[in-house]
């Protein structure tokens, strides 16, 4: 995260943290009934915007010299 500009470290941080954050929801031995949907739902919009993250960026940022 810190090599590149492309993706601001809040969203860095956001894309590591929200995988996380929702296993633990779906996963979790508390008791949510019937939001099942949601979490799905919030999984597909969390792909989205990564997706439309990447595809924004200009194609020299794309390449992050290693």
């Amino acid at each position: 995260m810190s090599k590149t500009t492309a993706v601001s470290k809040k969203q860095g941080v956001f894309f590591l943290l929200a995988p996380v954050a929702m296993h633990f929801m779906w996963n979790s031995p508390l008791d949510f009934s019937n939001i099942d949907t949601v979490y799905g739902t919030i999984n597909w919009l969390i792909l989205l915007y990564a997706f439309k993250t990447v595809d924004a960026l200009p194609p020299e940022k794309a390449l992050v010299n290693l």
